[in-house]
């Protein structure tokens, strides 16, 4: 009974005092000798960072109980996460390094799919420790053939590549549920993105052939739509949020300086931004100039303002305060500045002066602070 009891007391000193140990044991599916220093750590479930020890052998863990362990076995840039479970004082696992990994040939060049240090050829198979299939698929001198699948460690498939002609693949991605996660084919102009709930609802899909790009709520209602000539985006109810679209374009022609009969020619793009209340009521709106013709919308006030070639050309109206910013040109500074005014009866008064830096901080907050 003593024994007992004292076998007890160790034994919870042990856990409370952090000597519960992990030991991972990582070994080359080709050679089956232990790799050398894989970088790896365990994190819990509230996000906690455990690293091994200086010798990269273990790690200590506060105590028993699930947790995660990433580790860079795969070729993949995102670290390998694979829930464990430590039951007891020492608790050893055994991981495969990846046979078959894909190696680029530099930054932004192809690769060459790769077997155990051989260019991949034929029929291969990859394995995790416990037997189920990590990778499979056919390759000739390296690339694949037809089709390629990678699996989770459960064994449901998580990708899969499949060989549409010479240039163009078909690529999909699941859930681990099974539900279609990903699905997209690249090249112009029949290029096209699909991405999936893991309820299998649509999340967000990119057509390059119309230049649309449109996000859904997990609802099914869409959530924004973009377009070139304009960006929609919508609350969970489906009434329109904000509408940032092409207001007008003005061209502009300059004779040449050095040769008269010559002339230069370029266009300006004047974008409205308008946001709306969840009953349809106008909040705010912005008017703002774009020089670049290729000009993606802004997301955010701030954004706006960060850049000097953008700035607004008529009043801001923060229509539920009855506020308005008009920027005019200060001739002692050489240059724009805004100036606050406030609506009293018919009257527009002036209320102070903003700097440029401080406009998208100052409409943002109205933004935040709407009901």
């Amino acid at each position: 009974m003593r024994f007992l009891i004292g076998f007890l007391l160790l034994f919870s000193s042990l856990i409370t005092t952090g000597q519960v140990r992990y030991v991972p044991i990582f070994m080359n599916q080709c050679t089956s000798d232990l790799s050398h220093w894989p970088y790896w750590y365990v994190t819990d479930s509230l996000g906690n960072h455990y690293d091994p020890n200086i010798s990269n052998e273990e790690v200590t863990l506060p105590e028993i109980g699930q947790y995660y362990l990433h580790n860079d076995l795969s070729s993949s840039i995102l670290l390998d996460s694979i829930p464990i479970l430590v039951q007891q004082l020492i608790t050893r696992d055994t991981f495969y390094t990846e046979a078959l990994f894909y190696q680029s040939k530099g930054i932004g060049a192809e690769g060459y799919y790769y077997f155990c240090d051989s260019l991949a050829n034929g029929r291969l198979i990859d394995y995790y420790y416990n037997g189920s299939i990590r990778k499979e698929g056919s390759f000739i001198a390296g690339e694949i053939k037809d089709s390629f699948k990678t699996h989770y460690r459960t064994g449901s498939i998580e990708q899969l590549t499949v060989v549409k002609d010479s240039d163009h693949n078909i690529y999909y991605t699941f859930h681990p549920n099974g539900q279609l996660a990903y699905q997209a084919e690249y090249g112009y102009p029949n290029g096209y993105i699909y991405k999936y709930y893991p309820n299998g609802q649509l999340a967000y899909e990119s057509m390059w052939s119309k230049n649309i790009i449109k996000t859904y709520y997990p609802t099914g209602i869409l959530q924004s739509k973009k377009t070139k000539k304009q960006y929609l985006t919508y609350f969970p109810t489906g009434r329109l949020k904000e509408k940032q679209y092409l207001w007008k374009k003005h061209k502009y022609k300059m004779k040449s300086e050095t040769n008269s009969s010559r002339f230069h020619f370029w266009q300006t793009d004047y974008y409205r931004w308008k946001f709306f209340d969840k009953k349809g009521h106008k909040l705010l709106t912005i008017n703002y100039q774009a020089e670049d013709n290729d000009h993606s919308f802004y997301t955010t006030i701030e954004q706006l303002f960060e850049e000097e070639s953008s700035f607004t050309i008529d009043p801001i109206q923060l229509h539920l305060n009855k506020q308005k910013i008009k920027q005019v040109y200060d001739t002692n500074l050489s240059a724009f500045v805004f100036h606050l005014y406030q609506k009293k009866g018919i009257y527009w008064i002036k209320q102070k002066a903003i700097i440029k830096e401080e406009v998208g901080v100052f409409v943002q907050q109205y933004i935040n602070n709407l009901p």
